[in-house]
């Protein structure tokens, strides 16, 4: 390996030589002495090794695993990690694991040092399934926070997520991507409340949303910070926030996909949106968000109040709920499209067009004289970008804990 002044900004270094678990320390340390002789010949000043956490990612098939390679990539330039990536075939029953290393680095700093980080590939055959939690385990950096994230949907019904997890700080999910978002956050949860570290704070009786123990971190959550920023900004419009102690209702209208032939021969069949279970994570997530920031106690179960709507109640003076609304648009499945808010006093509103990156933030209330708007520019993050900030909230989000039981409740039946 060589690391010189006319290589890339970026550029990954490593004999991509197929090794055994045992030789992955030794292989290692053969880099990082070649990288720094190597650039100290060549003039291209010293190599800094940059190590802020371990990072595990383990797969279930090539196309996902290219994916989560690329991302972690991407991810360690901000956040550098050793990344320990692990590809496991469940189709071969072979008792096979090996592993192949190597080195990516960027130039960064004022001093545009190369900054390097390290990444281990193990592939593993089903037969293996009981080798490679220790495996990985043996080869977490010490001193340094470890988490585990967790692309691949069908590895979360095994054992292998929990036992990767009893030395982590943490378990990243990226429930849109999931096929069943509700069921994959039930056992992440799950994974959680078992883990020892949270098991130690409730015999201590510590509170529930402690900076302490394993957390579980969403990277959809992530993703929803700009409705939760624009939630801010609407609620400091003049005469908005006086409504927040009288709100009655929330109404969150989001992008779903196709139409039902017919819904029990209704008259709105024809205009009702044919939704999965994953359609309904991300509005599910703002409202838990904004239930709770508001200390909003669930008065009931997930309701369909007319085909296709979902709709909560809340205890309350007056009742307070919350509903969700399919609409057909040509958006991102589940992407949030309207949100509307009503109390006695007026009315507040989050607009957004299928595919628009801006949308329009209004209030009207009874005793002003005309309506507010302003516009509003939604960020959108790419997948290094969520995982990135979601590990910068590790290792727990209190705000994502106790949003967590009524986003939950709005889980399909």
């Amino acid at each position: 390996m060589s690391v010189d002044t006319e290589i890339p900004a970026n550029a990954r270094f490593g004999s991509g030589a197929t090794l055994e678990i045992t030789q992955i320390e030794r292989e290692l340390q053969r880099l990082w002495k070649d990288a720094a002789e190597n650039s100290t010949k060549s003039g291209g000043g010293p190599v800094v090794r940059a190590c802020s956490m371990s990072l595990v990612a383990p797969c279930s098939n090539d196309l996902q695993f290219e994916h989560v390679a690329t991302v972690v990539e991407q991810t360690a330039l901000r956040q550098p990690c050793r990344a320990i990536l692990v590809k496991i075939d469940l189709d071969n029953k072979k008792e096979e694991i090996d592993a192949t290393v190597s080195t990516v680095c960027a130039l960064g700093g004022p001093d545009q040092k190369r900054v390097c980080h390290e990444q281990i590939q193990i592939f593993a055959a089903a037969g293996s399934v009981k080798s490679i939690a220790p495996s990985v385990l043996a080869l977490l950096v010490p001193d340094v926070p470890a988490y585990v994230w967790a692309p691949c949907e069908k590895l979360l019904a095994t054992p292998i997520l929990p036992e990767l997890s009893l030395s982590a700080d943490a378990i990243l999910l990226d429930s849109h991507r999931y096929s069943e978002p509700f069921r994959a956050l039930e056992r992440a949860n799950a994974i959680a409340s078992a883990h020892p570290a949270n098991r130690a704070l409730e015999n201590l009786n510590n509170a529930a949303g402690s900076s302490g123990g394993f957390g579980v971190l969403d990277l959809e959550w992530v993703r929803l910070q700009t409705y939760f920023d624009a939630t801010a900004t609407l609620f400091e419009q003049q005469g908005a926030r006086a409504m927040i102690h009288d709100l009655r209702t929330l109404r969150i209208e989001f992008a779903a996909r196709e139409v039902t032939a017919a819904i029990n021969n209704t008259a709105d069949a024809k205009n009702a949106a044919r939704t999965t279970s994953r359609d309904w994570i991300t509005p599910a997530l703002y409202a838990g968000w904004f239930a709770s920031r508001l200390g909003w106690t669930l008065g009931g179960e997930r309701a369909m109040t007319s085909p296709g709507l979902a709709e909560l109640q809340f205890e309350g003076a007056g009742g307070r709920r919350v509903t969700l609304v399919p609409r057909i648009a040509n958006d991102r499945a589940g992407a949030i499209l309207n949100i509307e808010f009503s109390s006695s006093v007026g009315r507040a509103r989050i607009a957004r067009a299928p595919g628009a990156e801006t949308g329009d933030l209004s209030v009207e209330v009874s005793r002003l004289s005309g309506p507010a708007n302003i516009s509003y520019r939604f960020q959108t993050l790419d997948d290094a970008e969520a995982l990135s900030r979601a590990l910068t909230r590790a290792p727990r989000d209190i705000y994502y804990e106790r949003a967590m039981p009524i986003s939950m409740a709005f889980a399909p039946k």
